[in-house]
């Protein structure tokens, strides 16, 4: 819910008197096994995993993802460095300018690793300005993506075009010094954000996740008891 708050406001009532309810960024998987008296229950929050090597970023045919790592963004040969300014190459014929907003603080490229949207404006309260975004509606962000994180937007609140869309890690929050909101508002204090290089010896993979070429910057606390064999997926509570 705190997502949903954040990013994209709270489920309206349509004209029909159904309820519009836009694309949720973050699910709890729940996962059950053994037997009784010693029955095993695990919930696993995820949302977008901020590769390493994002598989959508390669994937959109209008470049409009971007890791804001400036290793990442060197390596890339469709983004473009003159003058301070950095440039998405869509075509030998089209260029976009990236927002300085968005990858750079105090002239300097941010290094927080988040995959976030470069075609969009983002106000300090969050929310963004999709007028000028260039999803075409291929889907090949989702298809690419190894966990199937984007989804399509079909009916947007704010009334632009439809257009996939997932977490962007609360980018400007996280600007501000503040984490993201689903971190903030986690109960269970399960929800952090840390640099991968403090989070050594935590694992990759725990049921349910799998660590792919893409190399997801998720990390799990190891769980602390054999799992049975039978632990499956269950619906959602």
């Amino acid at each position: 819910m705190a997502c949903k708050q954040q990013w994209q406001g709270v489920s309206t009532s349509s004209g029909s008197g159904g309820i519009v309810v836009e694309p949720n960024w973050r699910k709890v998987r729940h996962f059950e096994g053994g037997k009784y008296p010693k029955p095993v229950r695990l919930f696993l929050s995820l949302s977008c995993q901020h590769c390493e090597e994002p598989a959508c970023a390669q994937a959109c045919p209008t470049r409009r993802y971007i890791k804001r790592d400036p290793e990442w963004i060197r390596r890339q040969p469709w983004i473009k460095e003159r003058s301070g300014k950095y440039y998405v190459v869509i075509s030998p014929s089209r260029e976009e300018e990236i927002p300085d907003n968005l990858i750079m603080s105090n002239g300097r490229l941010l290094e927080d690793g988040l995959v976030i949207y470069n075609d969009v404006i983002f106000g300090l309260e969050g929310r963004g300005d999709y007028r000028n975004h260039r999803c075409i509606q291929c889907g090949l962000c989702e298809k690419e993506c190894p966990y199937q994180v984007p989804k399509k937007n079909p009916n947007p609140q704010d009334g632009h075009d439809p257009r996939w869309e997932k977490c962007i890690g609360c980018c400007t929050r996280v600007q501000q010094g503040m984490p993201p909101a689903c971190v903030q508002n986690c109960m269970g204090l399960a929800l952090e954000m840390k640099p991968l290089e403090v989070l050594k010896g935590l694992t990759s993979e725990v049921p349910g996740f799998r660590y792919e070429g893409t190399k997801p910057s998720v990390r799990f606390i190891p769980v602390r008891f054999p799992l049975p064999e039978n632990i499956t997926e269950t619906t959602n509570l």
